[in-house]
């Protein structure tokens, strides 16, 4: 190989010298090439000259003289022989030691006065200029080198991580791994401290298992479920999970839509006069439709009594816009306040249906019975129920019928509601008229729900019972009526 490579310079040397164009062409590449070759040279970890003189000429004899006696081979003290050091190299491998060499003798406490024989001071600052020449040149040498750096597995939590960016799904794993050991400065994600045992690699193969069970093949690719989808009815719960989230991704909140009324409200303040419901509507992302209903009930002439007229007084009492200190969240935790007390309201205004009580050899949880209940539950999710109204402020008189609770039966019961200010009408029928009115009107603006993403079983009455998501309620069957209430 050698003589190839010579033959391979004569050749172009040849070139070169014949060739003057290619001289001039190839002087410049030759020029890199020399100060490559002189940079590595540099970089070879080669001590320079004038370090390997200065160790031999006057660093060694300095040690032989004024400190062999106490750090030699024989019984070296604080375990530190300094006569084994026999080169530059020796001692930048171990410059800890040599460090606190260097601060002894800058501190004159080395050798000790009781040693008898001391350096002059040119002999003790020629050493300790050398010591820091070689870490001067050490870390000219090392610049730019981290060190060794140590291939190490994920973290528990890079691993979690990872798994959520690649799938979707926030899945964690490495719940059932063990919790990473921190070094000593504290961190958990150091190589030195991320072993890996052959339990660890067990867990990972269980933990690669488990993530496979949550792979979905659909008619456009490969997804993931948030559960694991073995069997058929796990499929279904994954599609009827995507429909659960379009509906969750609707804009319901009332407060998104009082916030955008006030807005439309102070338009000209906010420095928008010229906005519409509609341009305001996309610009919240809410819809434009029901905020125009919401509007017009907000906007409308005073209501003199019942829940409109209450809302009305919260809308009124919001803070005003001006355009020194116009901010588009001034109003928001009035909003807020006017959204929980709709919500809570109209929960005691929603309708409440039981299990048919049908004729001894029917079952109440019958597919028909169930159907009937579902659609009267739909139907009724903008209307009012009247009976829970107070009248003359005096709260009714219900009976609960006889209803499983989990495991246990509870006996029919009478329950008489706690008197609520917001439900009261008055005892005369003419005067009763506008609150049942207004009542109404509030029912039908804001229904009990916009869907029902999860519920118990409607064969029964148990009203702690869940897990039912939009299929029907039957009992070990899928049926076709959906509970979801969309307005």
């Amino acid at each position: 190989m050698a003589s190839e490579s010579s033959g391979d310079k004569r050749i172009n040397t040849r070139k070169f010298i014949f060739n003057r164009k290619s001289w001039r062409v190839a002087a410049p590449a030759l020029g890199s090439i020399v100060v490559l070759m002189w940079a590595g040279a540099a970089m070879s970890g080669r001590p320079t000259p004038d370090l390997d003189k200065q160790f031999y000429g006057t660093v060694r004899p300095f040690m032989q003289a004024y400190c062999a006696s106490c750090h030699g081979k024989a019984m070296p003290q604080a375990q530190l022989d300094l006569t084994a050091y026999a080169s530059v190299a020796s001692v930048a491998r171990d410059y800890s030691h040599w460090s606190l060499v260097l601060d002894k003798l800058a501190a004159k406490q080395m050798p000790p006065p009781a040693f008898g024989k001391q350096p002059s001071a040119g002999e003790r600052a020629a050493v300790i200029a050398w010591i820091r020449a070689v870490r001067q040149y050490e870390a000219e040498r090392n610049a730019g080198d981290p060190g060794p750096v140590l291939a190490r597995r994920l973290s528990n939590a890079e691993y979690d991580y990872t798994i959520r960016d690649l799938t979707g799904m926030d899945l964690r794993p490495t719940h059932e791994f063990p919790v990473d050991p921190a070094n000593q400065e504290g961190f958990d994600n150091s190589g030195e401290s991320l072993t890996f045992s052959p339990v660890l690699m067990k867990k990972y193969a269980q933990a690669a298992k488990g993530i496979a069970d949550h792979l979905v093949l659909t008619s456009s690719g490969l997804e993931f479920a948030s559960h694991p989808v073995l069997v058929e009815t796990d499929r279904d719960k994954y599609c009827i999970l995507r429909i659960v989230d379009y509906y969750k991704r609707q804009p319901t909140d009332y407060a998104d839509y009082f916030q955008a009324a006030w807005r439309y409200r102070h338009r000209a303040a906010l420095g928008a006069p010229n906005a519409t419901l509609q341009s305001i509507a996309a610009e919240a992302r809410v819809s434009p439709r029901y905020l125009e209903l919401v509007w017009n009930t907000l906007a409308a002439s005073a209501e003199k009594a019942g829940p409109i007229a209450r809302l009305q007084a919260q809308w009124n009492a919001l803070p005003a816009a001006d355009k020194d200190s116009a901010r588009p969240d001034a109003a928001r935790a009035g909003c807020v306040a006017m959204r929980d007390w709709v919500l809570e309201l109209r929960k005691r205004l929603a309708w409440r249906f039981d299990n048919l009580r049908v004729p001894r050899g029917f079952d109440p949880g019958g597919q028909c019975f169930v159907l009937w209940k579902d659609r009267q539950y739909a139907s009724h999710r903008r209307l009012l129920n009247l009976s829970v109204l107070q009248i003359g402020g005096a709260p009714p008189t219900r009976v609960v019928p006889a209803r499983r609770n989990g495991k246990r039966m509870q006996p029919e019961r009478t329950l008489t509601d706690s008197v609520d200010p917001d439900l009261f009408v008055p005892k005369d029928d003419a005067a009763r008229a506008p609150y049942v009115v207004a009542f109404n009107r509030f029912c039908s603006v804001f229904p009990d729900a916009f869907y029902i993403a999860e519920r118990g079983r409607m064969s029964v009455d148990d009203p702690g019972d869940k897990g039912r998501l939009l299929t029907a309620g039957l009992h070990n069957s899928m049926g076709d009526h959906r509970s979801t209430r969309v307005s």
